[in-house]
């Protein structure tokens, strides 16, 4: 799974999002996301992803719980995802 672009990211639905790989993004529905690793992420409102340098992330990628991505997906710089995204059940729901 590879993503390459330059624009915003928006996403949108309930629950935690896990992702593990190169560095750990943590997104809790409307609310923050902090990312560790080669980038950093900064998440705002509703679902204003800002990804700032090189940001790798291998191995498998699991992302579980009602998440839905609307509008334009893009990220801006070197963004490289590789192995396999699937939806386990392992978020909180949250409200925000």
């Amino acid at each position: 799974m590879t993503m390459r672009g330059a624009g915003a990211v928006t996403m949108r639905g309930a629950g935690a999002v896990t992702m593990r790989g190169a560095g750990a993004v943590t997104m809790r529905g409307a609310g923050a996301v902090t990312m560790r690793g080669a980038g950093a992420v900064t998440m705002r409102g509703a679902g204003a992803v800002t990804m700032r340098g090189a940001v790798t992330m291998r191995g498998a990628v699991t992302m579980r719980g009602a998440v839905t991505m609307r509008g334009a997906v893009t990220m801006r710089g070197a963004v490289t995802m590789r192995g396999s995204a699937a939806w386990p059940d392992r978020s909180r729901r949250t409200r925000g």
